[in-house]
């Protein structure tokens, strides 16, 4: 009986911490009076959560996130899924700590963060230039990619994200592009062609990766740049930083959601 008590006090106190983790995250106990701030951090508790799922895909398990307010919403008002990839030390998780499926969420957007293979809980399997594009039309199958897609794609990902934009340039309405490796594998020239509207994000101190790959992505046509100033290669992942990069993507995602909307009224 000791035991088992023991037990449930130790699991309510760790579910109270990692609520208050969460209030904090969402700056609920800063301002207003007490009733106002619990009655903040109930509604952000009951409308902000997320859900995983796996399905097999590509001979192997595949994990992925999904804000369940944006299963709630489908996304409906926005017309854009937006489909989350990850960086070589990171996974969908990132994005949950980070608040993006949240802040996404509360935006009007749908969003799902995927574990690429060998990264979190998704299984390994060899990646070809078609993975993600595949992985798009899987997506779109199971329900999860309801609508016109735009891609977040920072570092490592971009090894198997940026092909999309060549191979097949129907796939992606929009293209956030947070320092993504790949950039040289094609010319300036043939960067010139890409007509998918882009973001591209990176730090000012990147000069490993994010520097050398704006000659290669600023020759797109339809592209406007954001520099987050005193930051690195990670720069979303940066202490304190993750709400600039939500207020500069949302932003982008809004116009883009002005434009979607504008066409399809056509």
């Amino acid at each position: 009986f000791l035991a088992n008590t023991l037990f449930c006090l130790v699991s309510f106190a760790w579910l109270l911490f990692r609520l208050w983790l969460f209030g904090c995250r969402l700056r609920l106990f800063r301002t207003g009076s007490m009733w106002t701030r619990v009655c903040l951090f109930l509604a952000a508790c009951a409308t902000h959560s997320v859900s995983a799922e796996t399905i097999d895909f590509s001979g192997a398990t595949l994990n992925y996130v999904v804000s369940a307010n944006s299963n709630n919403n489908d996304g409906s008002n926005s017309g854009i899924s937006v489909l989350l990839l990850h960086g070589a030390r990171f996974s969908s998780q990132t994005w949950v700590d980070l608040g993006t499926l949240d802040a996404l969420s509360d935006a009007g957007f749908s969003s799902v963060a995927v574990d690429l293979p060998g990264h979190g809980q998704s299984g390994k399997v060899n990646m070809d230039d078609s993975y993600v594009a595949k992985l798009v039309k899987r997506l779109r199958q199971e329900g999860v990619l309801t609508h016109k897609v735009v891609c977040i794609s920072p570092s490592f990902s971009g090894s198997v994200s940026i092909p999309v934009l060549f191979e097949y340039p129907s796939m992606f309405v929009g293209f956030v592009a947070v320092a993504p490796v790949g950039t040289q594998r094609y010319s300036e020239s043939q960067w010139a062609e890409i007509e998918v509207p882009m973001l591209i994000v990176y730090g000012e101190n990147d000069s490993s990766i994010g520097i050398p790959g704006l000659k290669y992505l600023e020759q797109t046509p339809n592209h406007e740049t954001y520099m987050m100033a005193g930051a690195g290669h990670a720069c979303y992942h940066e202490p304190g930083r993750a709400d600039e990069f939500h207020r500069v993507v949302i932003s982008h995602l809004q116009q883009m959601r002005t434009r979607v909307q504008r066409v399809s009224a056509l």
